[in-house]
């Protein structure tokens, strides 16, 4: 199992260490906002599972200068790591139980039922 040491970002979209790290404490502080704000508990978990994937590239980002990548499923894929994992099931359980939350909702449900169709004004 070859390792990858990745200064970059995600990706490597950037290279400059000084922009990586302001982007994720940015990114590290609006998490942790969405994560405090959620009501329901099940999209608190997606938004917990991010920010501790976060908070762990981060550390090793600042112990070692860049982020150790070890796991390399298929040659055409990059490698990821273990946090990464930790921030794309996040995202999944965001999306997922966020769709479910919208499409169980009274307002989706009324908006069903209303199928609005335009009539012309009858008075006369």
């Amino acid at each position: 199992m070859a390792t990858t040491c990745n200064p970059a970002s995600a990706w490597g979209l950037i290279h400059n260490p000084t922009a990586v790290l302001a982007v994720g404490l940015t990114l590290l502080f609006i998490i942790l906002y969405f994560w405090y704000t959620a009501k329901d508990p099940k999209i608190r978990v997606g938004w917990f599972l991010i920010l501790i994937g976060g908070i762990l590239n981060l550390g090793e980002r600042l112990y070692y200068g860049c982020v150790t990548d070890y796991i390399k499923v298929v040659s055409w894929w990059p490698a990821f790591n273990v946090p990464d994992i930790l921030i794309v099931f996040g995202f999944v359980n965001i999306i997922f139980w966020g769709g479910m939350t919208f499409f169980r909702s009274e307002d989706y449900r009324a908006a069903d039922r209303k199928k609005v169709i335009p009539r012309f004004n009858k008075e006369k």
